[in-house]
C-alpha cells in the first residue's frame, strides 16, 4: 500500500479536460473498446470470433456471449502479440487446472466438451524476430504443451534486417533462442504451433454447412526493408 495511489472505480469520464487541469499527465489505458475486422471473405461464418469475444468470454464480461466451440478440437488464432497466446493458453488448457483460477464458468463447461488433446496454430504475417509476444508468454505456452516451430520459416525469417534486431534487443535475442530450443518439457499433450510470414486471405465454408467455418487459407509472406525499430 502506498499513500502516493488512488482508486476510484465505477467512474464515468465524459472528458479529460478537467483532469487535464487537475493532473500533468493523463494515461488513457482502457483497452479496447470493439473488435477489429480483417475483411477478407468468410469473416462471418460461425466459428469466426475475435480475440475481443474470446477474451472477454472466458474472463466473465456481463455482455459477452457464450461462444460455441463445444466439441472443437482445432482452432487458429491469427496474431501473435501475448492476447495470442493467452488465448491459445486458454483454449489448450486442463479445465481442472483452470478450474482454481477466476475463469469464467461457462468456459470451463466446454473445455470439459473437448477433446482431452488439441490443437491450436497461432500464425502471424512477419517473422519469428518480429512477433510481439515476449519471452514470458512464450514460456509458459511451452512449458503447458508442446509447442513446435517450422525450422524452415525461422530461417526464411532470418533476413539481414532480422539479424540486426536480434543483434539489437537482448529480449528478442533470449526469445529466439527459445524458440529455437523446441519442444521443450510439458505437462498437456496438446499441440500448439507457431507459424510465421503466412497472411490470411479467406475463411472457406464448411462443406457439410455453408454457414459454418471449415478451413482458413493464407498466403505466404517475404520480409523486406530494414530492421524494425
Amino acid at each position: 500500500k502506498s499513500d502516493r495511489v488512488r482508486f476510484f472505480g465505477n467512474a464515468r469520464v465524459d472528458s479529460v479536460g478537467p483532469l487535464r487541469e487537475a493532473y500533468d499527465a493523463v494515461v488513457l489505458a482502457c483497452g479496447a473498446s470493439g473488435s477489429r475486422k480483417l475483411g477478407i471473405p468468410g469473416e462471418n461464418l460461425g466459428g469466426v470470433y475475435s480475440a475481443r469475444e474470446f477474451v472477454g468470454w472466458y474472463n466473465a464480461e456481463p455482455e459477452m456471449p457464450v461462444l460455441d466451440i463445444a466439441g472443437s478440437s482445432q482452432c487458429v488464432i491469427i496474431g501473435q502479440g501475448n492476447v495470442a497466446l493467452d488465448c491459445a493458453r486458454l483454449y489448450l488448457g486442463d479445465p481442472q487446472e483452470l478450474s482454481t483460477t477466476d475463469v469464467n464458468a461457462s468456459f470451463l463447461a466446454m473445455l470439459e466438451t473437448m477433446p482431452a488433446t488439441r490443437d491450436c496454430t497461432v500464425v502471424g504475417r512477419r517473422g519469428a524476430t518480429q512477433a510481439a509476444f515476449t519471452i514470458k508468454e512464450l514460456r509458459e505456452l511451452a512449458t503447458l504443451c508442446r509447442t513446435e516451430v517450422l525450422a524452415e520459416e525461422l530461417e526464411a525469417g532470418r533476413t539481414a534486417a532480422s539479424l540486426r534486431e536480434l543483434k539489437e534487443s537482448r529480449a528478442k535475442s533470449r526469445k529466439q533462442k527459445l524458440l529455437e530450443s523446441f519442444p521443450v518439457p510439458f505437462r498437456l499433450q496438446s499441440t500448439a504451433s507457431l507459424r510465421f510470414l503466412l497472411s490470411p486471405i479467406e475463411f472457406k465454408p464448411r462443406a457439410s454447412d455453408p454457414t459454418a467455418l471449415g478451413s482458413v487459407v493464407f498466403e505466404r509472406c517475404r520480409l523486406e526493408g530494414e530492421a524494425f525499430e
